[in-house]
């Protein structure tokens, strides 16, 4: 799961802090701490993911676990997607390359910040077993950083990312979970 030649030009081009650049790098180049890749290494600790119970895997941690994939199902409905990716080819493939909503650019620049949102979040969970009260905690998290960074980019960039973040935090706002708990106990 190498980069692809279009993605490593787009390093020098999207704005973002040089160590969520090295971040980017460990995710697509399948290097990055996660349990799959630490067994390799010896590691003795479990290779199941502290959310779901699934094999951690790069692309579990970003697309399959529970938690991405509330994050991602927000943005299709946000988006009005037919669908979402489901891993790092399909994201690759699907939105970078240029069939994306907007430039490659500010795709990567926006999954930057929802990836270091998911992967801190992770982090939390795996080793301080702080568990977010919930999924939109994550997002929060991911906007946050893309409006802190919003600032090196040029104004149409900016402008366009604070139109993604304002329909998202719209969408955030205006959820409403369903009442009603279910429950497997049944009164008769």
């Amino acid at each position: 799961m190498g980069l692809s030649v279009e993605w490593r030009g787009m390093y020098g081009r999207v704005k973002i802090p040089l160590k969520i650049i090295f971040f980017l790098w460990q995710v697509f180049n399948n290097k990055l701490q996660v349990a799959q890749n630490l067994v390799k290494k010896k590691w003795k600790g479990d290779v199941n993911c502290f959310l779901c119970g699934e094999v951690e895997s790069v692309d579990h941690v970003f697309f399959t676990c529970h938690l991405a994939t509330l994050i991602w199902s927000m943005i299709r409905e946000v988006f009005n997607l037919e669908r979402y990716p489901n891993s790092l080819c399909d994201f690759s493939s699907m939105w970078i390359l240029g069939k994306g909503h907007l430039p490659s650019r500010l795709i990567i620049f926006v999954f930057a910040g929802l990836a270091w949102a998911l992967w801190t979040t992770r982090n939390k969970m795996a080793i301080e077993k702080i568990i977010p009260k919930s999924p939109t905690d994550v997002m929060y998290v991911a906007l946050s950083l893309l409006q802190k960074w919003s600032v090196r980019l040029k104004d149409e960039d900016q402008d366009r990312i604070s139109q993604f973040k304002d329909m998202i935090l719209c969408w955030i706002r205006s959820f409403k979970p369903n009442p009603t708990l279910l429950s497997d106990v049944v009164e008769m």
